[in-house]
């Protein structure tokens, strides 16, 4: 059962509604991102948007980006066709918008012409040269059907309830490890508010909007930061802000967020609770796996599966050099409705009806079953998804790690075979606490 909201009256002269959760989250898309994603593949049939990816500029291997030009813009002269060279640099400059010639780990950035799609100019250029092209996608809050955004929307609970599930009773669960969750940010105020946040840092969260409501995704982080502390109390946990828009980040500056992370937080472990539906491997990150993160030994790299339902693999959860985190419902003893599954899927974890720090103020909700209404928060949230899940494992890692001395990678590993062990036939490998 999900948590009811008191029905109140939608004004007649208000919003729209929206017809669903995906026409919800995919109009917030659209707004944000109106000069610079569109919709794929070219051949979806199914209801809703797969996927997103960025409409101006494809990625093309570095050492096939002049063909890639000559081919896309047959008439232009040499001069015209020549790029702007501009490799990118570690940590985010002032803008960071994408120009032609820009290279990031081994791609460079080609411009498309006005009268082609991304994904008809990939298609163009990976008939001659296999491989050498990729769309850019949109990484997001794990989401429906390319969509973005949770299970649910969160509803308030009184200050004072406890988190579920409830906090560990081994209070040196997690001493010595560092745990770097990318997302939001954090709600500082809510850190120094519950006593198993105290310690916690990070970026701010911008939680509002101009009415004074909480923008989308506000604490989002900050719940997670909350549940990877209810299972490992005495972790170090960093919460970076490398989702900036509404909970979605190009590929590109999500893997610089990463790479930043990496160098300048020395995490553990690390909680990622997005991405995307794709028909392949995202590029970047394979080679951001490849080029960097293979090179910081023994750090895990935990990551949402996704809330679509669905098998079809979501990224880059999928890829065999993450931990990927499915929901279960919360009797524990089944997948949740919404969790993406299968066999790219390590564990599942508890991820439906979880209890934990969200930041305190107003809420307007933005999907179909609450279009509208208004809720105040005093400090604590109920909420859904692998977003939530996924840092519970993460927890589990950490709280491992201090307990046997092993690195992340190792714990990771451990508790994967524990899952296993564990499984449920139907439902899976799953690690509760």
């Amino acid at each position: 059962m999900e948590p009811e909201i008191p029905e109140e009256p939608v004004q007649p002269d208000g919003p729209v509604r929206p017809e669903s959760r995906a026409h919800a989250q995919m109009g917030l898309i659209r707004e944000r991102f109106a000069d610079s994603a569109q919709e794929g593949p070219l051949d979806h049939q199914e209801s809703g948007v797969k996927y997103w990816v960025r409409s101006q500029l494809i990625l093309v291997r570095d050492a096939y980006a002049q063909r890639a030009r000559e081919m896309l813009f047959p008439d232009a002269s040499p001069d015209e066709a020549a790029p702007r060279r501009e490799p990118i640099t570690p940590r985010p400059a002032p803008d960071n918008t994408p120009r032609d010639g820009r290279v990031v780990l081994g791609m460079q950035y080609v411009s498309v012409p006005a009268d082609l799609t991304a994904e008809e100019a990939v298609a163009l250029i990976n008939a001659d040269y296999h491989g050498a092209a990729s769309t850019e996608k949109l990484l997001h809050i794990t989401g429906s059907t390319g969509t973005g955004c949770p299970a649910t929307e969160p509803v308030p609970v009184p200050l004072g309830t406890p988190p579920d599930p409830p906090l560990t009773t081994d209070r040196q669960a997690g001493a010595g490890v560092r745990v770097v969750v990318v997302d939001t940010g954090l709600d500082r105020a809510t850190a120094r508010l519950l006593p198993w946040m105290r310690g916690v840092r990070g970026d701010d969260d911008p939680l509002w909007l101009p009415d004074g409501t909480q923008a989308p995704y506000a604490g989002h982080g900050t719940f997670i930061a909350g549940v990877i502390r209810s299972m490992a109390p005495r972790a170090r946990v960093i919460v970076r802000r490398g989702l900036p828009t509404d909970g979605c980040a190009w590929e590109a500056d999500l893997i610089r967020a990463l790479t930043a992370v990496l160098e300048h937080d020395h995490p553990d472990v690390i909680s990622l609770s997005a991405g995307t539906l794709s028909d392949d491997r995202l590029v970047l990150f394979e080679e951001f796996h490849r080029q960097v993160l293979s090179h910081y030994k023994g750090v895990a790299l935990v990551v949402a599966a996704g809330n679509d339902g669905r098998s079809r693999a979501f990224w880059p959860a999928a890829a065999p050099w993450t931990t990927s985190v499915g929901a279960l419902s919360d009797d524990w003893r089944r997948r949740a409705w919404f969790t993406n599954h299968g066999g790219w899927v390590d564990v599942y974890a508890p991820g439906h009806n979880l209890v934990n720090a969200y930041p305190a103020g107003r809420y307007i909700y933005r999907e179909k079953k609450h279009f509208g209404r208004e809720v105040v928060f005093e400090g604590m949230a109920r909420w859904s998804g692998t977003s939530f899940a996924t840092p519970m494992v993460a927890g589990l890692i950490a709280a491992r790690m201090s307990r046997t001395g092993e690195n992340g990678l190792e714990a990771a590993a451990a508790l994967t075979r524990k899952a296993q062990r564990h499984a449920i036939p139907g439902v899976g490998a799953i690690l509760t606490p």
